[in-house]
């Protein structure tokens, strides 16, 4: 419940609190079914100032609050099940790997500043109808990943399982398969069209090697 999300988030925090040396030496955290309050977030990437691994699970600072994170060493960031609104990647230097898994807000899940490592996002969802479409090229804009990765469960492109695409890559073009017709483009252009219950267009994704849409059933 709510109550008790809040009850773990105070004596986590009370814990954190009493030995930050502790915690300023860890390189690997994960955190799982906390309700935090505004300020504690930004303490926690602070203080965790060698993170190199991170995990939220079912943590917030309430429901549909936004999470900025600044980290000069994480490396790799993992958001399972959260009302987070929005994850905000400010300043993420050294991060190379993006894992965003179920998430509620209708909003973009991410949007990135200045991550110039960035190599692999993967995005896992069920596309409900509260969700929008996820336009990659917004989403993405210039950064150069390669390696892209959607799942979005048992959600189905318009026109029937005849019509839904999975999408491999071979060198450096994106093969998209739409049953039995396939077509190739360059990776710079990946087009997955309006695929209104999927939720992703993947339309302009810059310099991506390898994408994989994952549709199971």
């Amino acid at each position: 419940s709510v109550d008790e999300l809040l009850t773990y988030g105070r004596q986590f925090m009370s814990f954190f609190g009493s030995c930050p040396n502790t915690f300023g030496g860890l390189a690997r955290l994960t955190l799982e079914n906390l309700r935090l309050g505004e300020s504690d977030f930004p303490k926690i990437f602070s203080i965790c100032n060698q993170l190199e691994f991170l995990r939220f699970q079912q943590c917030d600072a309430g429901n549909m609050s936004l999470l900025e994170v600044e980290h000069e060493q994480l490396r790799e960031l993992l958001i399972f099940c959260s009302s987070i609104k929005r994850v905000a990647l400010k300043c993420v230097p050294k991060l190379t790997i993006l894992k965003i898994n179920a998430f509620m807000s209708p909003e973009d899940p991410f949007c990135l500043g200045y991550v110039p490592l960035l190599q692999t996002v993967t995005v896992i969802n069920t596309g409900l109808s509260r969700h929008k479409m996820l336009k990659l090229s917004e989403l993405l804009g210039k950064t150069a990943i390669s390696t892209l990765h959607l799942n979005f469960k048992c959600e189905k492109v318009s026109g029937g399982p005849q019509c839904c695409p999975s999408v491999v890559c071979c060198g450096e073009v994106v093969v998209i398969i739409f049953g039995k017709h396939t077509s190739a483009l360059s990776p710079s252009f990946a087009d997955l069209g309006e695929t209104r219950r999927s939720k992703a267009i993947a339309t302009g994704v810059p310099q991506t090697k390898a994408c994989e849409f994952d549709q199971h059933f």
